[in-house]
C-alpha cells in the first residue's frame, strides 16, 4: 500500500493551467501557512482552501531566522547583546519571534533589503548602499536579514557615515553625489568636494558660511 506524503513537508507547487485560485500552503522553513495562487491543475497536497484548513493540518511554529533556527531559540527582545558573537537579534512582531539568529555572510549595511515571509505588516528601515541613505520598507515578520532596523535613527547610527561638518551630502534624484580631486565640478554652487578616505566619504558637502 502506497504511503501518502505528508503535505506539510512538500514544497509549494502552483501547478499549471489558466485558473487563478486563492489557496494556502505551508512554508516548511518558516513553519507558517502562507497564501499563494494555484493555477488549477497538477500541484501537490500542500494546497489548502483556507488558512484554517492549513493551520489545522500543519501546526504553525514560526521560524524567524532566514535559515535553520537555533536550537534552543534564545529570546533577545531587540538586544543583540543577548546573542552570541556570530549571532544577531531578529526583531519580530512579537517576543516569540524576537530571537537570536546566526549571522549571514556579508557586512550588515551591504545586505539587500529582504521583505521576508509571513503575514505581518511591519514598517522598518534598511540601508540602501547604492543611494547611501536609510529607506523605509514593509517587513512581513519572518526570515529577513540584519539590514532591518526599527527606526531611521537606528539605521543611520549603524550604517550612515556623514563626513560633512554641516548638513548632509548633496543628493541628485535621491542618490548621494560622489566627487573626487579630478571631478570636483559635480558639486553645485554652495557645496564643496570633501575628499574622504574612500569613494563613500568623498562627497559634496555644504560650504561653511552659506
Amino acid at each position: 500500500m502506497m504511503q501518502l506524503v505528508d503535505p506539510c513537508t512538500q514544497d509549494r507547487d502552483p501547478g499549471v493551467g489558466s485558473a487563478k485560485l486563492p489557496r494556502y500552503t505551508f512554508n516548511k522553513l518558516a513553519r507558517v501557512c502562507e497564501p499563494f495562487t494555484y493555477y488549477g491543475s497538477a500541484g501537490n497536497r500542500n494546497n489548502f482552501q483556507s488558512l484554517q484548513d492549513c493551520q489545522n493540518r500543519c501546526p504553525e511554529s514560526p521560524n524567524p531566522c532566514p535559515h535553520a533556527p537555533l536550537n534552543p531559540q534564545t529570546p533577545c527582545n531587540g538586544n543583540s547583546g543577548s546573542c552570541g558573537s556570530n549571532q544577531y537579534c531578529h526583531n519580530g512582531q512579537s517576543p516569540s519571534t524576537s530571537v537570536c539568529c546566526n549571522k549571514l555572510s556579508g557586512e550588515r549595511c551591504n545586505q539587500p533589503v529582504v521583505s521576508g515571509v509571513g503575514n505581518a505588516n511591519l514598517v522598518r528601515w534598511y540601508y540602501n548602499a547604492f543611494t547611501q541613505q536609510c529607506q523605509q520598507f514593509i517587513y512581513n515578520g519572518l526570515q529577513g536579514n540584519e539590514n532591518n532596523f526599527l527606526t531611521r535613527e537606528q539605521c543611520e547610527d549603524a550604517c550612515f557615515a556623514n563626513p560633512c561638518l554641516r548638513g548632509t551630502p548633496f543628493q541628485s534624484q535621491g542618490v548621494t553625489v560622489q566627487c573626487s580631486m579630478m571631478n570636483q565640478a559635480v558639486c553645485p554652487a554652495g557645496y564643496y568636494c570633501h575628499i574622504g578616505a574612500n569613494s563613500q566619504t568623498s562627497v559634496c558637502c555644504q560650504a561653511l558660511g552659506k
